[in-house]
């Protein structure tokens, strides 16, 4: 059975109007970099890169309302590997602090469908709001999300 360790930063909202610093953000810069996971880690090159609006909305009609309904810009993702154990890092730019939120509340939604037994749930104090995921079932699972304005 594959052991899942998963860490995601998985929503960063930015004020693209009005705001040079968002305009200029790199989502390649929000991420975990290979010297900030444990040694072992290797760099998944295929899973990592760039995730496009178009990319993303090849997964269906419901990827294609959330691209839309949020207002995301684009993202980044880095998945490292070492045996059956991984860790995500991911970033997603939208347009608008709403967009950000209508992006987490999403995310949050899909995690707790998602039927991983025993998982537990809390708010954490991270920018602007967010969650933290733990099951220590048969996967090891720590998922933590934020969104910031």
């Amino acid at each position: 059975m594959r052991q899942v360790l998963l860490l995601a930063l998985a929503v960063v909202a930015l004020a693209a109007t009005g705001s040079s610093w968002a305009a200029s953000v790199e989502p390649s810069s929000l991420v975990l970099r290979p010297g900030d996971v444990p040694s072992g880690f290797r760099l998944d090159g295929e899973e990592s890169g760039v995730q496009m609006n178009a990319r993303i909305a090849r997964d269906g009609a419901e990827a294609k309302r959330i691209i839309a309904r949020s207002g995301r810009v684009t993202g980044y993702r880095n998945v490292f590997d070492r045996r059956a154990s991984s860790i995500e890092s991911r970033a997603d730019l939208c347009r608008s602090a709403a967009g950000a939120a209508s992006l987490l509340d999403w995310f949050d939604l899909e995690v707790r469908k998602s039927g991983i037994r025993g998982l537990q749930r809390a708010r954490i104090s991270v920018g602007s709001g967010g969650y933290v995921y733990w099951s220590g079932r048969s996967t090891l699972l720590t998922l933590v999300t934020w969104r910031h304005e």
